[in-house]
């Protein structure tokens, strides 16, 4: 059974493990890199669902970003609040230089393994593909983001089940 300190462990040292190290790294390493620190520092989101229920309900996430101790990937601690309590999601944003690719891994419990997905960061805009459900974060400003939650349908077409706004409240 892996603990808390177990998955703190593997959040941080996976991610050094796919990467090279501090100055050996190259360039366009550095460069990809650079593209995750627009996520650096802490952020309050607050979603609001009104495509299932019809009604607003308000989830609170205060989540908070720092650099690695080695700067390869970004590590951050979520905490959600919502009407039934508060919880906790540890994430790593990280780039694979093997595959060329974002990725990200987040735990959503301790008490279990956690989950490595891709992430494609296409400029202003970052999506986390899951099937057919995906999130897309918007950054509107260097200290917003604009987060929508959405589904794809049967006809193609894609339907916003959930949208926040992300503000940036301090480095």
């Amino acid at each position: 059974m892996i603990n808390k300190t177990m998955v703190l462990i593997i959040l941080t040292v996976c991610p050094a493990l796919m990467m090279a190290q501090g100055s050996n790294r190259p360039d366009s390493i550095n460069v990809k890199l650079h593209e995750l620190d627009r996520m650096k520092g802490t952020w309050l989101l607050t979603y609001s669902d009104t495509a299932r229920s019809g009604s607003v309900h308000r989830d609170t996430v205060l989540t908070a970003f720092n650099w690695s101790a080695k700067g390869d990937s970004l590590l951050g601690k979520q905490q959600i609040k919502t009407a039934g309590g508060v919880s906790y999601v540890y994430i790593v944003y990280a780039y694979s230089p093997k595959s060329g690719q974002f990725f990200y891994i987040e735990s959503l419990d301790p008490n279990n393994y956690p989950s490595a997905a891709p992430l494609v960061v296409d400029g202003e805009t970052w999506i986390y593909p899951n099937g057919k459900n995906r999130v897309l974060n918007v950054f509107s400003q260097s200290n917003s983001v604009i987060t929508y939650h959405v589904q794809e349908l049967q006809n193609g077409k894609w339907l916003t089940s959930k949208s926040g706004m992300e503000i940036k409240i301090n480095e």
